[in-house]
């Protein structure tokens, strides 16, 4: 298992959005070309459905890769 840092902010946000949307939690690499190092980061987002979030994927910029993924109930 894999641990990703979740900030409070984001934690407290996500759980107290009240709607249908689907919740992820997101974790993300993202390597610079000026940079050697990755930059790891994790995000928790909504989308309005499984099709929007795959468009998401889709649509990723080349230097970020999604890392792992949660679905938030």
């Amino acid at each position: 298992m894999k641990n990703y840092i979740i900030t409070e902010g984001q934690l407290k946000y996500i759980l107290s959005e009240n709607s249908d949307k689907i919740k992820k939690g997101i974790a993300f690499k993202i390597t610079h070309e000026d940079n050697l190092e990755p930059v790891y980061e994790s995000k928790m987002m909504t989308f309005d459905s499984e099709v929007d979030f795959e468009s998401f994927k889709d649509n990723l910029p080349e230097d970020q890769e999604i890392i792992g993924i949660i679905d938030i109930d």
